[in-house]
């Protein structure tokens, strides 16, 4: 048999096998196969440990769906019916709870004095207790022994208690008194020593403290006063002074909402409380409320032998509060009047230091005076800025004559030079100015005067110590006042008929 070559030796069976490259795949196959068996198993025995699957939830945008069908759903003809059911008013307002009468009488001497709308019903009835009294330039001052309270009471008519108490230590004073005025003592020099409001608002006492029985009834919104001449009303039968010849008798009412009157109550039925006449419109109290009596035949002599005694303080230092040291560098007080002729003026002035002011426009700028005018307080009362029914005159002096220099600045179309009747009197103690600002410079008439209306008003005390021109210090009759030219800063004037 002829020799063969292996390679060329074929046997029957390797005729049927696959090629190698096929097993290989084969054998890949079987591996994966067998490795996702033993996983599979291990799943399902650790799914076996651990118990069944976390619940599916219903996915969130089906909830929605679900809620909206069922608010959308009820929605048909239902509201619309109920709307006009659930509308009326009037049988839902419940009616207003009537005020309950007054229990406690007013006391018939007090009744002429009662206002039920400004004080409320009597909270107890009258009785006379001890008090004291004084009066000062701007004011006075009263002590109530049931309250252990003191009150203060300015001449613009507002008032408000004190909630110090004196402690019984001899109050310090404030210096010298000016000559023919006194320090209070005791309790109310406590207050009017501790206190620069109360001092720059009353000034000096006028005459001395004293005693005095007071018939009081308390209201739920204030009390009423009356001096009593009862013969004594304490166990130690202290002396009632309102039984002197001296003693003017009291009769006041003093109500919280910071006003007290010495006056018959006020007749409300004429105008609703929500409302207030335009010719009643006033400033706020604290600015002032000057009242101006009619005074005929005045003579401007300086001497005020025709005035009263009722003297105004003007101590509210409106600019250079830092350059005033006392009284005695700038103080003064003030009545202001009417008449056929114009509004009258008579004015006393405390300075150490004269100064004549400069002739014309910056006679602001030396020792003088300035009175502020409004002519339409109702019609433009909110407005800030001066204008033409806005009146700014001033009133200076020349220590060698006593006529007076007048200048006006305001309204802008009238400036200039005025002639302002009136006396200059010096003293050694400062000076004192008597004098009328005519109706026509702040272009009224006597026609057109309203003894029941109201008009805007300050008066300013202009002090300069140095010999250069320049403002060191002044006082004011408002303590708002910051500018010459606000209106809305001025006090209240009315005219008295």
């Amino acid at each position: 048999m002829p020799e063969v070559d292996d390679f060329d030796i074929v046997r029957d069976d390797e005729l049927e096998r696959p090629p190698r490259s096929n097993w290989l795949w084969v054998a890949i196959t079987a591996v994966i196969a067998l490795f996702a068996f033993a996983v599979g198993a291990a799943f399902v025995i650790l799914n076996s440990r651990i118990g069944p699957a976390t619940p599916t939830r219903v996915p969130v945008t089906a909830t929605v769906e679900v809620a909206l069908v069922a608010t959308t759903t009820p929605t048909p003809t239902m509201t619309v019916a109920a709307t006009p059911t659930l509308t009326p008013t009037s049988t839902n307002t419940p009616e207003p709870t009537p005020t309950p009468p007054c229990t406690i009488s007013v006391d018939p001497v007090l009744t002429p004095l009662s206002s039920e709308a400004e004080l409320g019903c009597a909270r107890t009835a009258a009785g006379t207790v001890w008090a004291a009294w004084q009066t000062f330039e701007g004011g006075s001052m009263l002590w109530r022994s049931d309250m252990d309270r003191t009150f203060v009471l300015y001449a613009n008519q507002t008032w408000f208690p004190v909630l110090e108490r004196w402690d019984g230590v001899p109050p310090s004073g404030r210096g010298d008194p000016p000559p023919g005025l006194q320090a209070p003592v005791r309790g109310f020099g406590y207050v009017w020593t501790n206190r620069d409001d109360v001092f720059r608002g009353l000034g000096w006492a006028t005459d001395a403290e004293k005693g005095f029985c007071a018939y009081i009834q308390d209201f739920d919104r204030g009390f009423i006063l009356r001096s009593s001449d009862v013969a004594s009303c304490t166990d130690e039968n202290l002396y009632n002074n309102a039984t002197a010849a001296d003693f003017t008798p009291l009769a006041l009412a003093a109500a919280e909402s910071g006003r007290w009157r010495a006056t018959a109550a006020p007749d409300v039925s004429a105008a609703p409380d929500d409302e207030q006449p335009e010719a009643m419109l006033t400033r706020p109290a604290p600015q002032g409320i000057y009242a101006a009596p009619r005074l005929d035949g005045i003579i401007l002599d300086g001497s005020f032998d025709e005035w009263p005694t009722d003297w105004l303080p003007l101590n509210a230092l409106s600019s250079g509060g830092e350059n005033h040291t006392g009284p005695g560098d700038l103080s003064a007080n003030f009545q202001v009047a009417w008449n056929a002729t114009g509004l009258l003026f008579a004015v006393r002035v405390n300075d150490e230091t004269s100064r004549p002011a400069p002739v014309g426009a910056d006679q602001w700028r030396g020792d003088s005076l300035e009175v502020q005018f409004d002519r339409l307080l109702a019609e433009d009362f909110t407005a800030a800025n001066a204008d033409a029914d806005d009146y700014r005159i001033g009133v200076a002096f020349d220590p060698d004559s006593p006529a007076l220099r007048g200048y006006r600045w305001l309204p802008p179309s009238l400036v200039g030079d005025l002639e302002v009747p009136g006396t200059f009197v010096a003293s050694d103690h400062g000076y004192a100015l008597e004098f009328v600002i005519p109706w026509h410079i702040v272009e009224l008439g006597v026609t057109t005067l309203s003894p029941d209306r109201a008009y805007g008003f300050n008066l300013t005390v202009n002090d300069n110590d140095g010999d250069a021109p320049v403002l060191e210090t002044a006082l004011s009759a408002s303590p708002a006042r910051t500018a010459p030219d606000n209106p809305t800063e001025w006090s209240t004037l009315r005219l008295l008929p």
